[in-house]
């Protein structure tokens, strides 16, 4: 009968590569807890956990041939989406977790506007957070860059662009489920990731150093395939989008002390930070900003990244956007 938790009218499957052992499992249990006792029932969410159903091409390939209804991806995955949204992981683009928020929690609606033109709904944007730089030597110098071996997710063909504007001239894009062997064989000898990863991935037993500078920002998004979500009834949406509104900021608070934590324990465990000079980093930032407009209007459309460092240099300065000011709507 209608109502009844063992005969749920709506059943919502969503995927993730994140392991099922992590706060991300924690958030996905919470939030199908959250919908399923907020509907009485009437929904049943099943989340497919550490990468159960394949990598996130396979996961967003899925909710189009309507297998999964939605997903938590990385940049990767919605990036295959809406390439325009990969625009957030531009190098050295965010100095603070501050900006971070602004420019997420200010600009959300567009988009959201941005994944409903590709079928898609974009319910929040969480984090994967900053990428350190993992390598087998000190970077003392810009020009050291050139001799690594830097991993990159295949796929991600933008950030392969940037790495290689930096100085990364000898690049290998490697699936993430294949990158532990190529660095134990000595294919990559560097790679950029998050400290809180590295516990459940292990790369970092094949490096000793770890950078003392982020590389760049890396979001999360939750999506749903645009049809299936408006066809659903208004009170359920309202409920899933309460429930993702309510956990995705403690978990970006979660994902933040878990990242601190994380790097004091590699530090323990023989990985080493140094101070990498201020006039490399001071190089390599300036490399990094020179490759905003290069792919403006190829990889994302220009008006977005003037919205964003408009929106950055008002946030530094302590300028208030206003709704009168022209802007990007996306």
């Amino acid at each position: 009968m209608p109502g009844n938790a063992a005969d749920p009218q709506y059943v919502i499957k969503m995927a993730t590569i994140a392991p099922d052992e992590s706060y991300w499992g924690d958030f996905a249990r919470k939030i199908k807890f959250y919908v399923e006792n907020h509907t009485r029932g009437r929904v049943k969410m099943i989340w497919y956990m550490s990468g159960a159903r394949g990598d996130e091409p396979d996961i967003v390939e899925q909710i189009k041939a309507g297998a999964l209804q939605g997903a938590v991806l990385t940049v990767t995955g919605f990036g295959n989406i809406q390439p325009a949204a990969r625009v957030l992981t531009l190098p050295m683009l965010f100095e603070s977790f501050s900006e971070v928020d602004h420019i997420i929690d200010s600009m959300f609606p567009i988009f959201r506007n941005l994944f409903d033109k590709k079928g898609f709904a974009l319910l929040s944007l969480t984090e994967v957070g900053f990428g350190w730089i993992f390598t087998s030597r000190p970077i003392t110098c810009a020009e050291d860059l050139a001799g690594m071996k830097m991993w990159n997710w295949e796929g991600m063909d933008l950030v392969g662009a940037y790495l290689r504007d930096m100085g990364f001239s000898n690049i290998t894009p490697t699936p993430v489920p294949e990158c532990k062997c190529a660095l134990e064989k000595g294919i990559n000898d560097s790679f950029f990731s998050t400290c809180y990863v590295q516990p459940f991935l292990e790369w970092y037993r094949h490096v000793k150093y770890i950078s003392s500078f982020w590389v760049g920002y890396s979001p999360g998004a939750v999506v749903m395939d645009l049809k299936y979500y408006q066809s659903l009834p208004s009170d359920i949406r309202y409920t899933i989008q309460q429930a993702f509104d309510m956990l995705s900021k403690p978990l970006r608070e979660i994902i933040r002390k878990e990242e601190d934590t994380a790097r004091q324990g590699l530090l323990k465990r023989g990985i080493k930070q140094y101070p990498t000079p201020p006039n490399t980093v001071a190089v390599l930032k300036q490399r990094a900003h020179d490759t905003y407009f290069r792919y403006a209007d190829k990889k994302y459309p220009r008006g977005l990244i003037i919205e964003i460092l408009t929106r950055l240099k008002d946030f530094r300065t302590g300028e208030k956007v206003t709704e009168s000011r022209p802007g990007y709507s996306g």
